[in-house]
């Protein structure tokens, strides 16, 4: 699954949340001021033109651990603000975050919505092998809960690790689950995607009339494309024309790919379409346009590595000012209870010695009533023997 993909699927998921909020326990926290921050910081996140990160910040400090859908929602927004930068690291951490307070809660959407989350950072650092892992326990909730949708993400999800993994029967079963769900729902989105999915391993597996019969059903629904699944279906029908050796109509198909992802700046797409073309010419023999297309490849790839590391880089200072800001916070508590401590510890000083005092006090008078009496009676056993 593609970049650009994923953050449709998160988009979904938060759609999810969004509309759980509603229905969530109204016996938790009944602050307004949090139902409000939650609203801005969703508000946020939908239109993109400000960081929400500044108001999930504000709820989960406010929040001081206390657990509520609020502070997993924070930690959900904040998981996704960071996955788009490329901030995995940081985003794993708010997402596990969010599935322990839905665990404790026993929210079983918001749990299962968090465990698809982690899923899909594993599948962007391609450790398909732990997605596989949290899709299925995310699987395992929604079987028993009555949302077909979100079932059909998670075979999705599913299908498309299975399909990197080059385990192709387990990706057609789980691509066909979720397009059996998309076809009751009448979804032509997840439609769309199911069968490009199942296209996609198709043409891998060299079954050229069950990929062209599952292009020729995507084509039926072309009104419902977005830019990302447009370019998707337009590079499967150039492989698809270039297996058939059609290849004119591949370059077509590749060509349009080609400028429909650099207008819409979806760079993953530009680097399989460069390479699709490179190939592409190579067959034909056409090594001049071969190399042109083989060194673009090589470009935008090389681009694509660089904004990793520069992203790693970026998260690397990004983790540590967290750390210097915690560090700092844990200072001052610290520093708060330590002053705290000394306080409790003067007064009870004062009042050990307001005790020794009054002790000092009631000892002298003890003393000094003693010699009285004791003279007293010298006085008195005197005056009888002078008797």
């Amino acid at each position: 699954m593609t970049k650009e993909k994923k953050h449709s699927v998160f988009i979904i998921c938060l759609f999810v949340l969004i509309n759980g909020f509603v229905f969530a326990n109204k016996s938790m926290w009944k602050d307004e001021s949090f139902q409000q921050l939650d609203k801005e910081q969703f508000r946020r996140l939908e239109k993109g033109k400000e960081d929400p990160l500044f108001i999930s910040k504000l709820i989960i400090e406010k929040a001081n651990n206390r657990p509520s859908i609020y502070l997993i929602n924070a930690y959900t927004v904040s998981g996704i603000v960071n996955k788009n930068k490329g901030f995995y690291v940081t985003a794993l951490d708010n997402y596990l975050k969010a599935s322990k307070i839905s665990l404790e809660l026993k929210d079983e959407g918001r749990y299962s919505a968090s465990l698809n989350n982690i899923g899909i950072i594993y599948v962007l650092q391609e450790n398909y092998s732990k997605a596989i892992y949290y899709f299925n326990k995310s699987l395992e909730i929604e079987e028993g809960r009555k949302d077909p949708l979100q079932k059909s993400i998670r075979y999705f999800n599913l299908g498309d690790c299975y399909k990197e993994l080059s385990k192709y029967n387990e990706a057609i079963g789980f691509y066909t689950n979720s397009l059996l769900i998309e076809n009751k729902l009448k979804n032509k989105v997840g439609i769309i995607y199911a069968q490009l999915g199942l296209a996609e391993v198709y043409l891998s597996t060299k079954r050229i009339a069950d990929a062209e019969q599952a292009l020729a059903e995507i084509d039926k629904m072309k009104d419902a494309f977005d830019s990302e699944s447009k370019v998707l279906f337009l590079r499967m029908k150039g492989k698809l024309s270039k297996k058939k050796l059609e290849f004119e109509a591949a370059e077509k198909f590749f060509m349009e790919a080609k400028d429909l992802s650099e207008r819409n700046e979806l760079i993953n797409e530009q680097v399989k379409v460069t390479q699709n073309l490179s190939e592409l010419f190579e067959l034909k023999k056409d090594y001049k346009k071969a190399l042109k297309y083989s060194k673009e490849f090589l470009n935008l790839n090389n681009t694509l590595k660089s904004n990793h590391i520069k992203n790693q880089l970026e998260e690397m200072i990004y983790q540590q000012e967290i750390q210097q800001k915690e560090l700092e916070i844990t200072y001052l508590k610290e520093q708060k209870e330590l002053a705290k401590k000394n306080e409790n510890a003067v007064r009870k000083l004062r009042q050990f010695d307001i005790k020794i005092a009054i002790f000092s006090v009631l000892s002298m008078l003890a003393f000094v009533g003693i010699v009285v009496f004791g003279l007293r009676k010298m006085i008195r056993i005197n005056k009888e023997n002078d008797k």
